[in-house]
């Protein structure tokens, strides 16, 4: 192997920004992916993407004619396969028609789905390539080079912060290709013209990201409301957070627009009113809770397009706190949208805050007549309970006694949910009462009509009891389908099942709702309260209830998935799949170098010990970034943000060390 020069400033420089590329295209992919597909599959995906990095180690370190490649000439032709695998990758791999949810009965997904991973691994083989063969060719330098790996990594994740927002996931992904085009540059020692080729790539990557997402739309899968061919003839362009991607659709001039989030995965109506206009008393479900409370103050948890904050003025709330969590929403409902709205959000009794909501309520004191917190679904989890940047602390004992604790001494709180998830929340909800009497007594639910399960039901809590005359009061609503009354007179099956879990925690309730579940014309979620400790609401089922149905039945949810998001273990299949997957690669990547090293002369009880090793160190990293990403969202109330806090500070921190 040619012994290579000695490293100068250039090569702690490229390495840095060949990692700081990898780490900001790793984020920029999960948040792509996340919107063109369904949450968990953007993990499934990105975690054969990392291990392209492995392949690249194995590679270097079995290949004798890669090491006899001169160290310099290997890292320029790494750093720029990275750079044109991700800006070329991007238009190819957003071309292909994948929807992992039809794997059960479209065969043309068993080409496209492994062709979409092997594209994405590309790039990553390539960082995996310049950093290992970097480490090989001056391994004296591993402590500064291993400072500069994991600095850029640091550095990649926190541009992330910044560019998101301003240039869109496909702009970021560009400026990712544009870093190891620079990497490539630094190192390269070749003629002025291609040194000048290198520059005007880096600088037409740069120059293009603000403008590539309108060349090159992101493809939003069929099933996904963006992805049908009645959204997609609709202008709409994206608004970009660190959490979501916000379009706005306007269906004609006399429908109410609609807000939709990462392609669909959440939706806002957006009520169109005349500024100056009288609001009209609601209806329905969102007229349940001033039934009882009419006037007086009212907290709206997920006000997104405003439909609650409407209902809430035309009952005669005279004070409305609005609190959503995605600030792009609010900068809509102010700017864009205000026009449609009629002024609503800049009303006098209107305070729109920009916070997650949990978080709001610990750190303010004020109570209210009403808590509306309608439909504030957290489908980033895609029902999955697992994925950390996904669940939130709204749903769990310790919230719902907050909220409690929030309310004026005869306030009233509604939540909805999708019907199949009422149980759960009954049973959670009995779990955190914290009033004397029976909480029988102080619930009602409503269903918005006579489907079963309907996808919006209604929980109403009141801190009075429910006596005839406010049972009455709800009805005259016409909210619907009534589910469960403290009267008893809800519908037979549900009320029976709803009855046992709001008894949850007393001798024989779980025998008495596993009963009444078997007459219900649908499967519910399981009755375990949700904690702080263990807030997977959308965990709907235990892991141990998986079977093969399951598996067809994801896998050929195709244009239903939305819909099946409520009663099918979509991210726990997609985890399964996941760990086939990365066994399978595991067999084809690591027993065949295994074997190679053994030939060599390596021992076998060596080669164990150093395997153990570095997966039980591996592992231990990777348990806690997880623990620590789900456990700080509680206190900086942004999952993005506690990703980015942990992922910075970890690599930063492992890059001083």
């Amino acid at each position: 192997m040619t012994t290579p020069p000695a490293a100068d400033h250039r090569i702690y420089a490229a390495l840095a920004l060949v990692s700081a590329s990898a780490l900001l295209l790793e984020v920029t992919l999960v948040r792509l992916l996340s919107v063109a597909l369904w949450y968990p599959f953007a993990y499934v995906g990105l975690s054969t993407a990392m291990l392209g990095f492995g392949v690249a180690a194995v590679t270097v370190s079995l290949s004798a004619r890669l090491r006899a490649v001169p160290a310099e000439t290997l890292l320029g032709l790494a750093a720029l396969g990275v750079c044109l695998s991700a800006a070329g990758g991007y238009p190819l791999w957003n071309a292909l028609p994948v929807d992992p949810l039809s794997l059960g009965d479209d065969r043309a997904q068993l080409v496209w789905v492994p062709l979409l991973l092997v594209v994405i691994t590309l790039p990553f083989a390539g960082a995996g390539l310049f950093i290992s063969r970097t480490f090989a060719a001056w391994p004296a330098l591993a402590p500064r080079l291993y400072a500069a790996d994991l600095g850029g990594a640091a550095a990649g994740v926190l541009a992330y912060v910044l560019l998101l927002p301003a240039l869109g996931g496909p702009g970021t992904l560009m400026v990712a290709a544009a870093l190891a085009g620079a990497g490539a540059l630094l190192v390269h020692r070749g003629g002025l013209g291609t040194r000048l080729a290198l520059a005007l790539l880096v600088a037409s990557l740069l120059g293009s990201s603000a403008e590539v997402e309108r060349l090159v739309p992101l493809r939003v899968t069929p099933n996904k409301l963006l992805g049908t061919d009645i959204a997609r003839a609709l202008p709409r362009g994206s608004l970009w957070t660190l959490s979501s991607a916000i379009d706005v659709i306007e269906p004609s001039k006399e429908a109410m627009p609609i807000i939709v989030v990462d392609g669909g995965t959440a939706m806002s109506w957006v009520p169109r009113h005349k500024r100056h206009a009288p609001i009209p008393a609601p209806q329905g479900l969102r007229g349940l809770a001033y039934a009882l409370k009419p006037g007086g103050s009212t907290l709206v948890v997920g006000s997104g397009g405003g439909v609650e904050v409407y209902a809430a003025l035309g009952a005669g709330s005279r004070r409305v706190v609005a609190v959503e969590i995605d600030g792009a929403v609010n900068a809509l409902v102010r700017g864009r949208l205000d026009g449609i709205l009629g002024g609503l959000f800049r009303r006098d009794e209107v305070e729109l805050v920009t916070a997650e909501a949990r978080a709001y309520l610990a750190a303010h004191d004020e109570r209210f007549d009403v808590i509306a917190a309608f439909h504030t679904i957290s489908n980033a989890a895609s029902s999955t309970g697992a994925m950390s940047l996904a669940e939130n602390y709204l749903l769990t004992r310790e919230a719902l006694a907050l909220l409690f604790d929030r309310l004026t001494d005869d306030g009233v709180l509604v939540m909805s949910r999708p019907e199949q998830q009422l149980g759960r929340l009954c049973a959670t909800l009995a779990t955190a009462w914290p009033y004397p009497g029976d909480v029988h007594q102080h619930v009602a639910v409503f269903a918005e009509d006579e489907t079963r399960p309907s996808f919006l039901t209604a929980l109403v809590v009141s801190r009075r009891p429910l006596d005839a005359a406010a049972i009455a009061a709800l009805r005259a609503m016409r909210p619907g389908r009534a589910v469960y009354l403290p009267d008893g007179n809800g519908a037979p099956a549900d009320q029976a099942f709803l009855a046992a879990a709001l008894a949850w925690g007393h001798p024989e309730a779980e025998a008495r709702a596993a009963a009444a579940a078997a007459r219900l014309p649908y499967r519910p979620a399981q009755l375990t309260p949700t904690t702080d400790d263990r807030p997977f609401f959308n965990l709907h089922r235990p892991w141990r209830e998986i079977g093969a149905a399951d598996l067809a039945a994801v896998l050929g949810a195709g244009r239903d998935a939305r819909a099946r998001l409520e009663d099918l273990p979509i991210g726990q299949v997609a985890i399964l799949f996941l760990l086939l997957e990365v066994g399978l690669l595991a067999l084809l990547f690591v027993i065949p170098p295994a074997a190679a090293l053994r030939r060599a002369g390596l021992a076998a009880g060596q080669a164990a010990r150093h395997g153990v090793y570095f997966a039980a160190l591996g592992f231990g990293f990777i348990t806690v970034e997880v623990v620590l990403i789900q456990s700080l969202v509680r206190i900086i109330g942004e999952p993005a943000w506690s990703m980015v806090t942990v992922l910075a500070t970890l690599l930063a921190a492992s890059g001083a060390g």
